[in-house]
C-alpha cells in the first residue's frame, strides 16, 4: 500500500489497537484514538495547503509502506557509534531501543533518561501528564499519525536546578532496514525550573531499500531552564525523514536549536516554538545541503505570546544538481507581546542551474512596541572571489570548497561541543565533494 491510502491507515490502526491496547494504559489508548481521529479529520496534505504548496508530494504520498516493522537482523554491520560519542548515549536501531549499545552508567539520580516503553512502566504519571499537555491536540496530520502509532522513543526529565556538564546523545540508526518499512519514534524532554541540558539527535543508516522514519520530539522548558538541542539528519537517499519538534518555554528560559540536514530523498522539518512567558528566548539555526533529486523542507514557527521575549533565526542552504530546498520561517507577535524582538535570515547558494530554492520568511505582528526584521538571499559563488583564489595558484575545486566552507563556518562555529562540531563540519564537507 502507499502512504496516501486512507483505508490502509484505518486497517493498520485497527490492527495496532488489537495488538497494543492490552499492553498499554487505558489513557494512552484513548489518546491514540483521538490522534487517529484527528488524522482522519485533517486528511493528508495537498497542494492547496499553504504549508505544502512548494512540496513534491508524490515523493511522500506515493511511497509504498509497510507497518510490520523494521526489525534488526543480527548484529550491527558497519554502523558503529560516531567517534564524538563517549558517554550518556541512548541508541535506537530501526526504531527500537537497543540497551546493549547504549551508555547509561553516568546518569545521576537527578537525571531521568528512559526509553518510551520504559517510561510507561517506571514513570506512568509523568508520561500521562506530558501526553495530555499538547500531543493529542495537534493539527498536523503526520504528527497525529505519529501519536497514534509510535511505540518507542526517549524521555528525558531533568530535575530542578540540575545542570548537566556533558551532552546526552540520542542515536537513531537504520541497520538492515526492511523494504518500505515505516518507523515512528516519539520523544519528550522536560527541564524543571533552572535546569540545563544539551541533547544531540543523530540519524543515520546503511539502507539501500526505501523506508520512512517519523520522529516527534516535545520539549518543555520551565522557568529559567536552558536547553541546547542539536539535530543531524544524515540518513541515506533511500530514506524519507519527517521531523517534528514542539517547544514550550517558561519565564526567562532559553532554547537553542541547531539542525543540519544532509541525507534522505525527502525530508521535512517542522519546528514550533511557543514563547509562553515573559523573558523567554530562542535561537534557531541550521544548515542544509541537497543534491541529485533530493527535496528538503524547513518550516519554523515562533509565537511571541508574552512580552519581553526574543527570537533569532539563521539558516543557510547549499543546493546542487536538481535538488530542491524549501524554507518557510513564520513569526507571530501576539497583541499583548510588547517589547518583543525577533530577527530572521535565510541565505542560499545554488551550485547548479537546475537547483531550486523556495524561501518565504513571514512576520505577523499584532503589537506596536516591537523590533522585527527578516530577509532572504539566493545567489551563486562569487566569480570575483573564485578568480582571486585561482590567481594565487589554488585549483578550482579547492577554491570552491574553500568558499563553501567559509559560507557555513559562522553557523558551524556556534556549536559548543568541539568533537561534534568537528564531526559535523567534516561530514558536511564530504557531502559537498560529490
Amino acid at each position: 500500500m502507499n502512504f496516501s491510502d486512507v483505508e490502509f491507515w484505518k486497517q493498520a490502526f485497527t490492527w495496532r489497537s488489537s495488538v497494543l491496547d492490552g499492553n498499554e494504559p487505558t489513557w494512552l489508548s484513548k489518546i491514540r484514538k483521538l490522534a487517529f481521529l484527528n488524522f482522519l479529520k485533517q486528511g493528508l496534505p495537498h497542494k492547496k495547503l499553504e504549508d505544502w504548496k512548494y512540496n513534491d508530494l508524490n515523493k511522500l504520498l506515493l511511497r509504498d509502506i509497510c507497518l510490520t516493522g523494521a526489525e534488526r537482523e543480527g548484529a550491527l554491520s558497519v554502523l558503529d557509534r560516531p567517534n564524538y560519542v563517549n558517554s550518556n548515549c541512548l541508541v535506537f536501531v530501526n526504531g527500537r531501543y537497543c540497551p546493549e549499545l547504549s551508555l547509561r552508567n553516568e546518569f545521576s539520580a537527578n537525571i531521568n533518561v528512559y526509553s518510551f516503553s520504559e517510561a510507561l512502566k517506571i514513570i506512568p504519571s509523568l508520561m500521562k501528564f506530558l501526553f495530555f499537555k499538547k500531543t493529542y491536540q495537534t493539527k498536523q496530520a503526520f504528527t497525529s499519525l505519529n501519536t497514534a502509532f509510535a511505540r518507542e522513543g526517549y524521555v528525558l526529565h531533568i530535575s530542578r536546578e540540575v545542570q548537566l556538564n556533558l551532552p546526552i546523545y540520542i542515536l537513531f540508526i537504520g541497520d538492515h532496514v526492511n523494504n518500505n518499512s515505516l518507523m515512528y519514534t516519539h520523544n519528550f524532554i522536560l527541564l524543571e525550573k533552572g535546569a540545563k541540558a544539551t541533547v544531540v539527535e543523530h540519524f543515520y543508516d546503511d539502507a539501500s531499500e526505501p523506508y520512512m522514519h517519523s520522529n516527534f520530539t516535545e520539549m518543555y522548558l520551565l522557568d529559567n531552564a536552558v536547553l541546547t538541542h542539536y539535530h543531524l539528519g544524515d540518513a541515506s537517499l533511500a530514506s524519507c525523514h519527517l521531523a517534528d519538534w514542539h517547544v514550550s518555554q517558561g519565564k526567562n528560559s532559553v532554547f537553542r536549536s541547531f539542525s543540519c540536514a544532509l541525507g534522505s530523498d525527502f525530508s521535512r522539518h517542522d519546528l514550533h516554538v511557543q514563547l509562553d512567558a515573559s523573558g523567554a528566548q530562542c535561537d534557531l539555526s541550521g544548515l542544509y545541503h541537497v543534491k541529485q533529486t533530493q527535496e528538503l523542507d524547513y518550516h519554523t514557527s515562533i509565537n511571541h505570546v508574552k512580552p519581553n521575549c526574543k527570537s533569532h533565526e539563521y539558516y543557510k542552504g547549499i543546493l546542487n544538481d536538481s535538488g530542491h530546498g524549501i524554507f518557510n520561517g513564520k513569526v507571530t507577535v501576539y497583541p499583548n507581546a510588547q517589547k518583543s524582538q525577533t530577527s530572521q535570515l535565510n541565505k542560499n547558494i545554488l551550485l547548479s542551474d537546475r537547483a531550486e530554492i523556495d524561501t518565504k520568511p513571514e512576520l505577523k505582528i499584532y503589537a506596536d512596541d516591537v523590533k522585527c526584521t527578516h530577509g532572504a538571499t539566493v545567489g551563486q559563488l562569487s566569480e570575483d572571489e573564485l578568480f582571486y583564489l585561482r590567481a594565487r595558484g589554488i585549483g578550482e575545486d579547492v577554491a570552491r570548497r574553500f568558499l563553501l566552507k567559509a559560507f557555513i563556518s559562522d553557523i558551524v562555529d556556534t556549536i559548543d561541543i568541539a568533537a561534534f562540531r568537528d564531526y559535523m563540519l567534516n561530514r558536511m564537507m564530504r557531502a559537498l565533494e560529490v
